[in-house]
């Protein structure tokens, strides 16, 4: 169903991008850490900071200020006895502060500033057991991207994410023993490749 969707998306995007001047979709990977944030009263934070996670999403600009962006996330705590693993789906709406602000050519030719925030669905699993967290997220975050060549850009991304309730703690264990969820917080911090994807020479990003 996911890939489906997804198809759909790409598909419609193709479609829509044969009307413009410059191309209007992207692909991005990236690979990062992840900080919790809250609940953290059972774990001290600085040893579930992680480093193996990633994100793999698509983009597409709407115009040269606003898209939409459909991002999966991968984000791995603790360890195989002590640990949460969470898989992450969201839709969200980007602004490029390049072309709202008019900024200089100078900068707009070679960095590119954007926001990005929206909703979400996470799925979380202790890594000592097959059960499943469901939660709601929503999120808020920035990119910083470089571009490299008219098909390809890097670029270094936060997202702050809030957990709508959260079962299981960072270490895996069930946060109240009565069956109470609370609200949640992380942080991931990235850094990845952005393909861009059309056969006009310049991205909305750089047009």
């Amino acid at each position: 169903m996911r890939l489906f969707l997804l198809i759909i998306f790409l598909g419609f995007g193709v479609f829509l991008q044969a009307q413009q001047q410059y191309n209007q979709l992207s692909l991005d990977v990236k690979y990062g850490a992840s900080i919790p944030i809250s609940p953290t009263q059972s774990i001290s934070r600085s040893e579930y900071i992680s480093f193996n996670n990633f994100q793999v999403g698509g983009r597409y600009m709407l115009n040269q200020k606003f898209g939409l962006s459909g991002t999966y996330t991968y984000q791995s705590y603790g360890n195989q006895t002590a640990g949460l693993s969470f898989h992450r789906f969201s839709l969200e709406g980007v602004a490029s502060l390049n072309h709202i602000f008019n900024f200089p050519y100078y900068i707009k030719e070679y960095v590119n500033f954007q926001v990005h925030a929206g909703p979400g669905i996470s799925l979380a699993s202790p890594n000592n057991v097959s059960n499943y967290d469901r939660m709601g997220n929503l999120l808020l975050g920035g990119s910083l991207l470089f571009n490299i060549s008219p098909h390809l850009a890097l670029g270094g991304d936060l997202t702050y994410s809030y957990q709508i309730g959260q079962w299981y703690g960072y270490n895996g264990e069930v946060l109240d023993i009565q069956g109470n969820s609370e609200n949640g917080a992380n942080l991931f911090v990235g850094i990845g490749v952005y393909i861009y994807l059309g056969k006009e020479k310049y991205h909305a990003d750089w047009y």
